[in-house]
């Protein structure tokens, strides 16, 4: 099941890039084409740049809970897994969208475990 949904839900972002513009693109940015060009050759390297850069804040918040509990491992390991929850918790998830494609249901089970 879980297979099934994850070529569903990149089919279904795949379709969606296609149908979006480079114009709706540009026009959405407050620029234009040719601008759009000057700085991506495609919107596939749009979209890695965008993935690059969520990646970035992804390992920046990671490494910023982890300077923070220096020398307890326990305390970072349950903060970074609290940061996790609820970051892809939240309405406006990302993550939202593979349980919306397998039809409400999560495609893996969360498991909550006693604080330490």
């Amino acid at each position: 099941m879980i297979a099934s949904c994850r070529r569903r839900a990149i089919s279904s972002i795949a379709a969606a890039l296609r149908r979006v513009g480079v114009d709706a693109i540009a026009s959405e940015a407050g620029t234009n084409k040719m601008s759009f060009y000057r700085s991506f050759a495609s919107k596939d390297e749009l979209v890695a740049e965008y993935l690059r850069g969520e990646e970035r804040k992804g390992w920046q918040l990671w490494d910023d809970i982890v300077a923070d509990h220096p020398g307890d491992p326990r305390l970072r390991s349950s903060r970074c897994s609290i940061c996790l929850v609820k970051n892809t918790c939240k309405d406006d998830s990302r993550g939202l969208r593979a349980r919306q494609c397998c039809g409400g249901k999560s495609p893996s089970p969360i498991i909550r475990h006693a604080p330490w």
